[in-house]
Protein backbone atom coordinates (compact mmCIF):
# COMPACT_ATOMS: atom_id res chain seq x y z
CA UNK A 1 0.00 0.00 0.00
CA UNK A 2 0.66 3.73 -0.68
CA UNK A 3 1.57 5.77 2.69
CA UNK A 4 0.20 9.17 1.61
CA UNK A 5 -1.31 11.28 -1.31
CA UNK A 6 1.80 14.01 -0.98
CA UNK A 7 5.15 13.99 -2.33
CA UNK A 8 7.84 15.99 -2.94
CA UNK A 9 9.24 15.72 -6.54
CA UNK A 10 10.77 19.06 -8.04
CA UNK A 11 9.17 19.66 -11.91
CA UNK A 12 12.67 18.72 -13.82
CA UNK A 13 12.74 15.66 -12.18
CA UNK A 14 9.32 14.86 -12.98
CA UNK A 15 9.45 16.01 -16.32
CA UNK A 16 12.45 13.95 -16.73
CA UNK A 17 10.40 10.75 -15.87
CA UNK A 18 7.66 11.22 -17.26
CA UNK A 19 8.11 13.29 -20.84
CA UNK A 20 11.77 11.46 -21.50
CA UNK A 21 11.72 8.75 -19.70
CA UNK A 22 7.91 7.85 -21.11
CA UNK A 23 6.94 6.79 -17.37
CA UNK A 24 3.72 6.27 -16.83
CA UNK A 25 2.11 7.39 -13.57
CA UNK A 26 1.65 3.93 -11.40
CA UNK A 27 5.59 3.51 -12.14
CA UNK A 28 6.57 6.74 -10.84
CA UNK A 29 4.27 6.44 -7.71
CA UNK A 30 5.95 3.12 -7.62
CA UNK A 31 9.45 4.85 -6.36
CA UNK A 32 7.99 7.37 -4.42
CA UNK A 33 5.77 5.34 -2.63
CA UNK A 34 2.38 7.49 -3.78
CA UNK A 35 -0.21 6.75 -5.65
CA UNK A 36 -1.06 7.84 -9.12
CA UNK A 37 -3.18 9.69 -8.38
CA UNK A 38 -0.94 12.37 -6.31
CA UNK A 39 1.66 11.68 -9.36
CA UNK A 40 -1.52 13.09 -11.89
CA UNK A 41 -1.88 16.22 -9.12
CA UNK A 42 1.21 16.99 -9.52
CA UNK A 43 1.70 17.06 -12.98
CA UNK A 44 -1.09 19.21 -13.32
CA UNK A 45 0.27 21.51 -10.71
CA UNK A 46 3.32 22.05 -12.66
CA UNK A 47 1.76 22.11 -16.19
CA UNK A 48 3.18 18.88 -17.73
CA UNK A 49 0.84 17.76 -20.41
CA UNK A 50 -0.95 14.37 -19.56
CA UNK A 51 -0.60 11.38 -22.07
CA UNK A 52 -3.85 10.22 -22.93
CA UNK A 53 -3.98 6.38 -22.17
CA UNK A 54 -4.66 4.89 -25.73
CA UNK A 55 -1.12 6.42 -26.80
CA UNK A 56 0.44 4.98 -23.09
CA UNK A 57 -1.06 1.57 -23.86
CA UNK A 58 0.07 1.51 -27.61
CA UNK A 59 3.70 2.39 -26.29
CA UNK A 60 3.62 -0.02 -23.71
CA UNK A 61 2.23 -2.69 -25.84
CA UNK A 62 4.13 -2.60 -29.12
CA UNK A 63 7.97 -1.35 -28.42
CA UNK A 64 9.41 -1.35 -31.74
CA UNK A 65 12.53 0.29 -32.80
CA UNK A 66 13.35 1.78 -35.53
CA UNK A 67 16.42 -0.82 -36.12
CA UNK A 68 14.58 -3.87 -35.65
CA UNK A 69 12.04 -2.12 -38.62
CA UNK A 70 15.44 -0.69 -41.22
CA UNK A 71 17.02 -4.37 -40.43
CA UNK A 72 13.85 -6.23 -41.04
CA UNK A 73 11.79 -3.98 -43.64
CA UNK A 74 15.23 -2.10 -46.01
CA UNK A 75 17.87 -4.89 -45.11
CA UNK A 76 16.24 -7.84 -45.36
CA UNK A 77 13.57 -6.61 -47.87
CA UNK A 78 10.67 -8.64 -45.87
CA UNK A 79 6.94 -7.45 -46.66
CA UNK A 80 5.15 -5.69 -43.64
CA UNK A 81 2.81 -8.88 -43.31
CA UNK A 82 5.76 -11.14 -42.46
CA UNK A 83 7.53 -8.59 -39.97
CA UNK A 84 3.62 -8.22 -38.08
CA UNK A 85 4.31 -12.16 -37.79
CA UNK A 86 7.51 -12.19 -36.45
CA UNK A 87 6.99 -9.11 -33.62
CA UNK A 88 3.33 -10.49 -33.21
CA UNK A 89 1.44 -7.57 -34.34
CA UNK A 90 -0.72 -6.51 -36.70
CA UNK A 91 0.03 -4.85 -40.49
CA UNK A 92 -1.32 -1.96 -39.79
CA UNK A 93 0.66 -1.28 -36.81
CA UNK A 94 3.92 -1.92 -38.77
CA UNK A 95 3.24 0.67 -41.48
CA UNK A 96 1.88 3.23 -38.82
CA UNK A 97 5.72 2.80 -37.29
CA UNK A 98 7.19 3.34 -40.80
CA UNK A 99 5.18 6.00 -41.45
CA UNK A 100 6.29 7.50 -37.78
CA UNK A 101 9.99 6.45 -38.60
CA UNK A 102 10.39 7.88 -42.14
CA UNK A 103 10.68 4.63 -43.24
CA UNK A 104 9.57 5.09 -47.42
CA UNK A 105 6.63 2.41 -47.79
CA UNK A 106 7.39 0.29 -50.83
CA UNK A 107 4.44 -0.11 -53.29
CA UNK A 108 2.25 -3.06 -52.96
CA UNK A 109 2.95 -5.80 -55.37
CA UNK A 110 0.78 -6.77 -57.78
CA UNK A 111 0.88 -10.71 -58.13
CA UNK A 112 -1.24 -11.79 -61.36
CA UNK A 113 -2.60 -15.10 -60.33
CA UNK A 114 -4.87 -16.47 -63.29
CA UNK A 115 -8.75 -16.41 -62.31
CA UNK A 116 -8.92 -20.43 -62.81
CA UNK A 117 -5.92 -21.21 -60.85
CA UNK A 118 -7.45 -19.15 -58.25
CA UNK A 119 -10.83 -20.82 -58.23
CA UNK A 120 -9.43 -24.10 -58.46
CA UNK A 121 -7.52 -23.36 -55.43
CA UNK A 122 -10.60 -21.43 -53.49
CA UNK A 123 -13.18 -22.76 -54.64
CA UNK A 124 -12.41 -26.18 -55.76
CA UNK A 125 -9.92 -27.60 -53.68
CA UNK A 126 -11.51 -25.36 -50.45
CA UNK A 127 -7.53 -23.56 -49.55
CA UNK A 128 -8.18 -21.05 -47.27
CA UNK A 129 -6.86 -17.30 -48.21
CA UNK A 130 -3.34 -17.35 -45.62
CA UNK A 131 -2.49 -21.05 -47.28
CA UNK A 132 -2.52 -19.78 -51.31
CA UNK A 133 -0.65 -16.59 -49.88
CA UNK A 134 2.32 -18.81 -48.10
CA UNK A 135 2.32 -20.46 -51.68
CA UNK A 136 3.12 -17.45 -53.67
CA UNK A 137 4.76 -15.45 -50.89
CA UNK A 138 2.14 -12.86 -50.57
CA UNK A 139 -0.17 -11.92 -47.49
CA UNK A 140 -3.77 -12.98 -47.41
CA UNK A 141 -5.11 -9.29 -48.01
CA UNK A 142 -3.61 -9.62 -51.48
CA UNK A 143 -5.56 -12.95 -51.82
CA UNK A 144 -8.72 -11.33 -50.67
CA UNK A 145 -8.29 -8.33 -53.42
CA UNK A 146 -7.39 -10.54 -56.22
CA UNK A 147 -10.66 -12.25 -55.07
CA UNK A 148 -12.56 -9.39 -55.32
CA UNK A 149 -11.28 -8.14 -58.83
CA UNK A 150 -12.28 -11.18 -60.10
CA UNK A 151 -15.92 -11.21 -58.04
CA UNK A 152 -15.13 -14.68 -56.39
CA UNK A 153 -17.14 -14.57 -53.23
CA UNK A 154 -15.10 -14.66 -50.12
CA UNK A 155 -16.09 -17.07 -47.44
CA UNK A 156 -16.75 -15.91 -44.20
CA UNK A 157 -14.60 -17.56 -41.17
CA UNK A 158 -17.88 -19.57 -40.12
CA UNK A 159 -17.62 -20.96 -44.01
CA UNK A 160 -14.03 -21.59 -43.48
CA UNK A 161 -13.94 -23.61 -39.86
CA UNK A 162 -16.82 -25.46 -40.94
CA UNK A 163 -15.27 -27.10 -43.83
CA UNK A 164 -11.91 -27.80 -42.16
CA UNK A 165 -10.93 -31.54 -41.85
CA UNK A 166 -10.14 -33.21 -38.82
CA UNK A 167 -8.41 -36.29 -38.31
CA UNK A 168 -10.03 -37.84 -34.93
CA UNK A 169 -9.48 -41.46 -33.05
CA UNK A 170 -11.96 -44.00 -33.61
CA UNK A 171 -14.60 -43.58 -31.04
CA UNK A 172 -14.69 -47.30 -30.44
CA UNK A 173 -12.15 -48.00 -27.48
CA UNK A 174 -8.84 -50.52 -28.83
CA UNK A 175 -9.50 -49.61 -32.81
CA UNK A 176 -6.22 -47.94 -33.45
CA UNK A 177 -7.96 -46.01 -36.83
CA UNK A 178 -8.29 -42.43 -37.45
CA UNK A 179 -11.64 -40.85 -39.00
CA UNK A 180 -11.08 -37.76 -41.23
CA UNK A 181 -14.01 -35.47 -39.80
CA UNK A 182 -15.56 -31.82 -41.32
CA UNK A 183 -16.00 -29.60 -38.27
CA UNK A 184 -19.45 -29.31 -39.31
CA UNK A 185 -20.15 -32.38 -38.02
CA UNK A 186 -17.66 -32.89 -35.50
CA UNK A 187 -20.25 -30.82 -32.62
CA UNK A 188 -23.14 -32.73 -34.08
CA UNK A 189 -22.21 -36.62 -33.40
CA UNK A 190 -20.14 -37.22 -30.02
CA UNK A 191 -18.46 -40.23 -31.01
CA UNK A 192 -17.12 -40.70 -35.00
CA UNK A 193 -16.03 -44.50 -36.10
CA UNK A 194 -13.87 -45.47 -39.16
CA UNK A 195 -16.82 -47.92 -40.18
CA UNK A 196 -19.90 -49.56 -39.77
CA UNK A 197 -18.81 -52.72 -37.65
CA UNK A 198 -16.71 -50.44 -35.42
CA UNK A 199 -20.09 -47.90 -35.01
CA UNK A 200 -22.37 -51.50 -34.39
CA UNK A 201 -19.72 -52.91 -31.71
CA UNK A 202 -19.91 -49.46 -29.66
CA UNK A 203 -23.36 -48.76 -29.92
CA UNK A 204 -24.17 -52.85 -28.62
CA UNK A 205 -22.44 -52.15 -25.54
CA UNK A 206 -22.96 -48.22 -24.89
CA UNK A 207 -26.67 -48.05 -25.86
CA UNK A 208 -28.39 -50.02 -24.22
CA UNK A 209 -31.95 -50.04 -22.04
CA UNK A 210 -32.95 -46.69 -21.10
CA UNK A 211 -30.34 -45.10 -23.73
CA UNK A 212 -32.83 -46.06 -25.96
CA UNK A 213 -34.50 -43.80 -28.17
CA UNK A 214 -38.01 -45.86 -28.06
CA UNK A 215 -37.67 -47.32 -24.45
CA UNK A 216 -40.96 -48.58 -22.77
CA UNK A 217 -38.96 -49.82 -19.71
CA UNK A 218 -37.45 -53.43 -18.80
CA UNK A 219 -39.65 -56.60 -18.77
CA UNK A 220 -39.69 -59.32 -16.38
CA UNK A 221 -36.62 -60.78 -17.08
CA UNK A 222 -33.95 -57.78 -17.72
CA UNK A 223 -30.82 -58.95 -16.07
CA UNK A 224 -29.08 -55.83 -15.71
CA UNK A 225 -27.43 -53.15 -18.29
CA UNK A 226 -24.43 -55.38 -18.44
CA UNK A 227 -26.23 -58.75 -19.81
CA UNK A 228 -25.40 -58.04 -23.84
CA UNK A 229 -21.89 -57.82 -23.29
CA UNK A 230 -21.52 -60.39 -20.80
CA UNK A 231 -23.84 -62.90 -22.76
CA UNK A 232 -21.19 -62.34 -25.68
CA UNK A 233 -18.47 -62.88 -23.30
CA UNK A 234 -19.50 -66.05 -22.18
CA UNK A 235 -20.86 -67.55 -25.59
CA UNK A 236 -17.01 -66.94 -26.83
CA UNK A 237 -15.32 -68.92 -24.05
CA UNK A 238 -17.66 -72.05 -24.14
CA UNK A 239 -17.26 -71.73 -28.04
CA UNK A 240 -20.94 -71.30 -28.74
CA UNK A 241 -21.35 -74.82 -27.70
CA UNK A 242 -23.53 -76.48 -25.00
CA UNK A 243 -21.69 -77.71 -22.02
CA UNK A 244 -24.02 -80.52 -21.50
CA UNK A 245 -24.46 -82.46 -24.53
CA UNK A 246 -21.46 -80.78 -26.60
CA UNK A 247 -23.76 -79.79 -29.82
CA UNK A 248 -22.78 -76.98 -31.82
CA UNK A 249 -24.37 -73.47 -32.99
CA UNK A 250 -23.94 -75.25 -36.52
CA UNK A 251 -25.83 -78.59 -35.40
CA UNK A 252 -28.57 -76.64 -33.45
CA UNK A 253 -29.02 -73.66 -35.97
CA UNK A 254 -28.61 -71.12 -33.23
CA UNK A 255 -26.25 -70.16 -30.28
CA UNK A 256 -27.34 -71.72 -26.80
CA UNK A 257 -29.04 -70.22 -24.01
CA UNK A 258 -26.86 -68.59 -21.14
CA UNK A 259 -27.79 -70.20 -17.91
CA UNK A 260 -27.43 -68.41 -14.52
CA UNK A 261 -25.85 -71.77 -12.19
CA UNK A 262 -26.99 -69.72 -9.39
CA UNK A 263 -30.71 -68.60 -9.77
CA UNK A 264 -31.71 -64.85 -10.13
CA UNK A 265 -34.40 -64.80 -7.53
CA UNK A 266 -31.76 -65.46 -4.84
CA UNK A 267 -30.13 -62.11 -5.47
CA UNK A 268 -31.55 -58.58 -4.97
CA UNK A 269 -32.97 -57.32 -8.49
CA UNK A 270 -30.59 -54.87 -8.44
CA UNK A 271 -27.57 -56.68 -7.54
CA UNK A 272 -26.62 -57.45 -11.41
CA UNK A 273 -23.15 -57.35 -11.08
CA UNK A 274 -23.27 -60.11 -9.16
CA UNK A 275 -25.78 -62.78 -10.73
CA UNK A 276 -23.55 -61.74 -14.01
CA UNK A 277 -20.49 -62.86 -13.15
CA UNK A 278 -18.98 -65.12 -16.05
CA UNK A 279 -18.03 -67.80 -12.83
CA UNK A 280 -22.45 -67.80 -12.64
CA UNK A 281 -23.08 -68.33 -16.56
CA UNK A 282 -22.86 -71.38 -18.58
CA UNK A 283 -24.02 -72.19 -22.24
CA UNK A 284 -26.94 -75.04 -22.73
CA UNK A 285 -28.95 -76.08 -25.74
CA UNK A 286 -32.81 -75.71 -25.74
CA UNK A 287 -33.49 -78.95 -24.26
CA UNK A 288 -31.01 -79.02 -21.54
CA UNK A 289 -31.75 -75.69 -20.45
CA UNK A 290 -35.31 -76.76 -19.87
CA UNK A 291 -34.03 -79.85 -18.38
CA UNK A 292 -31.65 -78.02 -15.66
CA UNK A 293 -34.07 -75.28 -14.69
CA UNK A 294 -36.63 -78.81 -14.27
CA UNK A 295 -34.83 -79.80 -11.50
CA UNK A 296 -35.97 -78.36 -8.34
CA UNK A 297 -32.72 -77.65 -6.83
CA UNK A 298 -32.19 -74.47 -5.04
CA UNK A 299 -28.49 -73.52 -5.08
CA UNK A 300 -27.40 -71.12 -1.77
CA UNK A 301 -24.98 -68.43 -2.16
CA UNK A 302 -22.41 -70.32 0.00
CA UNK A 303 -22.04 -73.23 -2.07
CA UNK A 304 -19.17 -73.74 -4.56
CA UNK A 305 -19.44 -72.71 -7.84
CA UNK A 306 -16.80 -74.68 -8.74
CA UNK A 307 -18.66 -77.84 -8.09
CA UNK A 308 -21.84 -76.57 -9.74
CA UNK A 309 -19.83 -76.92 -13.20
CA UNK A 310 -19.24 -80.13 -14.97
CA UNK A 311 -16.27 -81.80 -14.75
CA UNK A 312 -12.97 -81.11 -16.57
CA UNK A 313 -14.82 -77.32 -17.39
CA UNK A 314 -12.32 -74.21 -17.40
CA UNK A 315 -12.98 -71.39 -16.33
Amino acid sequence: MYRNNYVEISKNELEKLYTYERKNADEIGEIFAVSNVAILNKLRKYGIKIRPSTEQKSIEKFPISINVLEKLYIEEQKPAYAIARILKTSVTTIRTKLQKFGIALRPKTIYNLDKLLLEKLYIKERKSTDEIGKVYGCSSCAVIRLLRKYNIKVRTRFDTRRDKTLILPCGRDGCPEFVKVIYRDQKRRKHHFCSKKCGGIWKSINIIGCKVHNFKGYHEDYYGPNWESVKRKVLKRDGRTCQRCGKTKRELGQNPAVHHLIARSIFLKTSWILYNMLINLICYCNSCHRIIESQDTIYSISTNMQNLLPQDYSI
